[in-house]
């Protein structure tokens, strides 16, 4: 009787060379596999480390987050090397504009590396050479040495989105493109792609908008920075959000402002600084307008004008500490903690966050001379 022949597999690491060789054959690079920053260029962040866009009207040259939150006119410190492509998932027309993005920066620019997500890497396999980023296996900080610039194809979600890569860390400067539903956010139409990307990439001045963020931080009653959280805390776009997550009841929270007692309630509460509305409550906002956190019945929401109390986060943090389950007994229940829709942490007995304006700004590229195209998206919107 013969038996069969035993089927050889090759070794693990002979499948991963393998899968190495076939990557670089079709042009597809990973993040992860870029060489560290070395500790010369950590020391030399001004020339060495990577091009910067940074104020020419005196501002102090240092790094996006000494910028005040208004415009700037800005200049490379030498020309950009790489470019993050963040763009909207499952949208035929976001691909369309993302493959003529990279055709143009492929012919025009072919020294930028160019980065992208895995999902446009596979939509976009007729181009070689691009650098893979994973959000979920390389680090923030990887990605933020490897990137000059970010470009944004989509809505106001992958703003956010993008903003998200960067909660940890400064954020580089963002040049959006309008492909959604509204512009708030986005100054650059996709009819505009060969003009605002000779803007950005060419020598001249760049007009740059720095768009306010929040910062979370989860601490202990010692006011030590909780294990589960980055030392820095989270950089957060939109809203921090501090709910009941899998618990069946709501928490309770006292929330102070300047070491005083401001307001208690059972309740959700939500910290949102960049709310925008065309009809609801709230008036449309601009973020640069008033830093500051209005209190709205239990909500907290950054706002342009209104009589309700309101905490100014760039002078002192907001504090929110969930203290007593239902009936103002003490609990065992963690309460969730949510920064951008995304779950982060949960907080236990005697934890707190705290809640003031970032020193990272999200720096948006805007339209030449600035103006106020963003007060025409939105009269166009609401009707």
């Amino acid at each position: 009787m013969l038996l069969p022949r035993p089927v050889l597999r090759p070794p693990l690491s002979h499948l991963r060379s393998a899968l190495s060789q076939a990557r670089r054959a079709r042009g597809v690079h990973m993040l992860r596999d870029l060489p560290p920053v070395t500790h010369a260029q950590l020391a030399d962040t001004d020339k060495t480390r990577k091009p910067r866009l940074l104020p020419i009207d005196g501002a102090p040259r240092s790094a996006p987050a000494a910028f005040s939150p208004s415009h700037h006119l800005c200049q490379w410190t030498r020309p950009p090397e790489s470019v993050l492509l963040v763009q909207k998932k499952d949208d035929s027309r976001v691909q369309a504009a993302m493959a003529e993005i990279l055709g143009f920066l492929t012919t025009h620019y072919p020294h930028l590396r160019l980065i992208v997500e895995p999902h446009t890497a596979r939509e976009q396999s007729q181009f070689p050479n691009l650098t893979v980023f994973n959000e979920i296996t390389d680090s923030p900080v990887k990605l933020l040495d490897n990137t000059d610039f970010v470009i944004t194809l989509g809505g106001d979600g992958t703003v956010l989105h993008a903003s998200q890569l960067f909660s940890r860390t400064e954020c580089p400067p963002v040049l959006c493109f309008s492909l959604g539903s509204l512009g708030f956010l986005l100054p650059f139409k996709v009819q505009d792609i060969d003009r605002a990307l000779h803007y950005i990439l060419g020598d001249g001045e760049v007009e740059i908008l720095n768009r306010m963020r929040l910062n979370a931080l989860a601490v202990d009653s010692q006011g030590r920075t909780l294990s589960r959280m980055p030392e820095s805390g989270w950089q957060v776009m939109n809203e921090v959000c501090l709910h009941r997550g899998r618990y069946p009841h709501l928490p309770s929270v006292d929330v102070y402002y300047n070491n005083q007692h401001l307001t208690k309630g059972l309740v959700s509460l939500r910290a949102v600084h960049t709310k925008l509305t065309t009809g609801g409550r709230l008036p449309p906002l601009y973020p640069n307008w008033i830093n500051s956190l209005l209190i709205i019945g239990w909500r907290v929401a950054h706002a342009s004008r209104d009589r309700r109390r309101h905490a100014d986060p760039d002078r002192t943090p907001v504090i929110v500490i969930p203290t007593t389950g239902p009936a103002g007994r003490r609990t065992s229940e963690a309460r969730q903690v949510s920064l951008d829709g995304r779950d982060v942490c949960e907080l236990h007995a005697e934890e707190s966050v705290l809640i003031r304006k970032s020193i990272y700004p999200i720096p948006c590229v805007d339209q030449p001379g600035g103006g106020t195209g963003w007060v025409r998206d939105i009269n166009s919107t609401k009707h």
